[in-house]
This record gives C-alpha cells, sequence and structure tokens, in this order.
C-alpha cells in the first residue's frame, strides 16, 4: 500500500516504525517490518508523521486537494484518537512526552498546540500568510517550541504561544530540532547553513554545509 512515503518516523525503542504516504495513508509497523494497521485518508497528502517522546502516540499532519489541513493523532499501533481539522494544509508536526501536547506547523504561517484530547491550547500566527511553516519541534514537556519558517526565521515560543525569540538566516528553514529541556536549538536552511543556539537565542555556531539542509536533529541533552 506504501505509494510514495513522504515521512517516516520510528520510535524511540526502535519496537515501532510510522510512514506517511503522498496517496494518504498512515502505515504502522513494527520492528519487524510486520504491518500492525493502517489508516486510510481519501485525497489527502500526508506531510509529516512524528512519535510521541515515550514512544506511546504518533501525530500525523496532511493536507488536501483544496488545501484544508488535518492533524491525526493516534495510538503507537494505529488507533485513531482524533482528529482536528484546520482552514489551511499541515506541514510538520511534533508531540511532547505521553502526547500531553501536539504541535501543529501550517502552510499559512501558524503554529498550533493542542492537548491530549485534542482541544487547541494556543495558536500564533508567526510569519505572513501564505508562508509555510515547514517545521516543528517540542521539549520532553511541551513547554518550548521551536518553528522553522518560508520567511528565513527560526522561532521559539514558550508553553503559551509567545515568541521568545527569531532568528532570520538566509533563505528557507527547512528543519528545527530542539533538546529535550529546551536548551538548545538547532536549525537547518536553505541558505546551506546548520545553526545552533541556546535557549536564549544566542547563536553559538553556524556551519556551512555546501547545499540546502533538509533535516537536523539533537541529541537529548544536546552534546551532539
Amino acid at each position: 500500500f506504501v505509494q510514495n512515503p513522504t515521512s517516516v518516523a520510528v520510535s524511540p525503542d526502535g519496537n515501532y516504525v510510522v510512514v506517511g504516504t503522498d496517496n494518504g495513508i498512515v502505515g504502522f509497523f513494527d520492528k519487524n517490518g510486520n504491518l500492525l494497521n493502517a489508516q486510510a485518508f481519501a485525497g489527502q497528502k500526508m506531510r509529516d508523521v512524528t512519535f510521541s517522546y515515550d514512544g506511546e502516540y504518533v501525530a500525523a499532519g496532511s493536507m488536501d486537494v483544496t488545501n484544508k489541513g488535518y492533524t491525526y493523532f493516534f495510538t503507537k499501533k494505529g488507533v485513531l484518537q482524533w482528529t482536528s481539522t484546520q482552514t489551511n494544509g499541515v506541514c510538520s508536526v511534533a508531540v511532547s512526552n505521553s502526547g500531553n501536547y501536539v504541535v501543529s506547523g501550517l502552510n499559512f504561517g501558524q503554529v498550533i498546540v493542542f492537548d491530549k484530547q485534542g482541544n487547541i491550547v494556543w495558536a500564533c500566527q508567526l510569519s505572513a500568510v501564505g508562508n509555510v511553516i515547514y517545521s516543528v519541534s517540542t521539549t520532553f514537556s511541551g513547554s518550548y517550541v521551536a518553528a522553522g519558517s518560508e520567511d528565513d526565521k527560526v522561532y521559539y515560543l514558550d508553553g503559551s504561544g509567545n515568541v521568545l525569540w527569531s532568528f532570520s538566516t538566509g533563505g528557507d528553514v527547512y528543519s528545527v530540532a530542539v533538546s529535550w529541556d529546551g536548551s538548545y536549538v538547532a536549525a537547518g536552511s536553505a541558505d546551506d547553513k546548520i545553526y545552533f543556539f541556546d535557549r536564549d537565542g544566542s547563536k553559538l555556531w553556524e556551519y556551512a554545509t555546501g547545499g540546502d539542509v533538509n533535516c537536523v536533529s539533537v541529541s537529548w541533552d544536546g552534546s551532539y
């Protein structure tokens, strides 16, 4: 059933794999490749899938041909818990520990945070209408959120949706990652650079790669 996978994630313990496809399927596998469950959402393209910190829950973000967006929340074995529909496409998702908070980044310059039951906790318009939020990341507790945007910026927000700081790169920010406690943030940009910040937004270093940086990751304690 897997037609052109668009996103893949592995649980922290390596026991589960989730795959999102461009024909609207979210597939759930065990570590041996056995299909545990599959959820199909006709007319949609899955843009991102991810596990919670403890690996117990999965979030998926999608959009349909009308640009309407959807955020889905599942158990690790693919049982759908809730769905939230947005007027604009969901391009990125992140989940805190135990699934207590789910973060969605929209192609409308907006970030939305939900609680475990699917209620909106807060929403923040980060950039101009039409700018894609390519990537979102959250801490273990969900107290901080990082976002990478088409307006070339990295944003860092607190647990109430207030922007604590932003940083302008030289291109679209395709990927962000935050350490478990929010002490460090990494970002990858279309300006061919990786950036690394502390929680106050001070740039600790940057590295020129020679090409677009589409994905970054940070170790648990931010050491790597």
